[in-house]
């Protein structure tokens, strides 16, 4: 009879410590879980020079893990629509912190030559049609992201646009040819250079 009550007792110790251990494990699961901010995906909009929106557009940020991201966006530029893609890597986690990125951007022109009153060699005005072709750029870009709530974040992005498309437009208007002043306009607006860009995400 003591030996059954040992037995019993040593039973119930032992189902009671599989309880705690089951709601240990259940509490830590939870835990991890809430704090893995990289399984979350971010959508939001965004503004700047050489970056992935242009002046104004929309972006998608996908987590794989807690430092790697890939990017998509879409906008409106100088040099017309624009479409990018980046991977980022995280340097403390996708939730805040510093980012390095590495990205590709192309920016589409325009489908017909664009009339535009520019300076000739002849230092003399006159509207002339300038074809803006398709222009690629390779962006280098650190992004800092700023905690905004539970999931949301707003981004400050510093880099450089390097460009690969060399002379990306065309002067279609015959007879005439622009002042190095305005071949220096139209090369600057060109998407190359220094990068620049704001943006809000939210968490979904």
């Amino acid at each position: 009879m003591k030996k059954l009550r040992i037995i019993t007792g040593i039973t119930l110790l032992a189902i009671m410590q599989s309880f705690v251990t089951f709601g240990q494990t259940t509490d830590s699961t939870t835990v991890s879980y809430l704090e893995k901010d990289y399984e979350t995906m971010y959508v939001g909009f965004g503004t700047g020079l050489n970056n992935y929106t242009g002046l104004i557009g929309g972006l998608i940020e996908v987590p794989l893990n807690e430092n790697l991201v890939v990017q998509g966006a879409i906008g409106l530029g100088t040099w017309g629509y624009k479409f990018g893609g980046s991977v980022g890597f995280y340097i403390d986690g996708v939730q805040q912190g510093g980012e390095f990125s590495l990205g590709y951007t192309i920016a589409t022109g325009s489908k017909e030559p664009i009339e535009t009153k520019m300076e000739l060699s002849n230092k003399s005005e006159q509207d002339v049609l300038i074809l803006y072709k398709p222009a690629g750029t390779v962006n280098l870009a650190y992004n800092y992201n700023i905690k905004m709530g539970r999931a949301n974040k707003f981004v400050i992005s510093v880099g450089y646009a390097f460009g690969v498309s060399p002379k990306a437009w065309e002067l279609k208007s015959t007879g005439v040819k622009l002042s190095s002043t305005s071949e220096s306009v139209v090369n600057a607006m060109q998407p190359s250079g220094l990068l620049f860009g704001l943006h809000l995400l939210f968490g979904l």
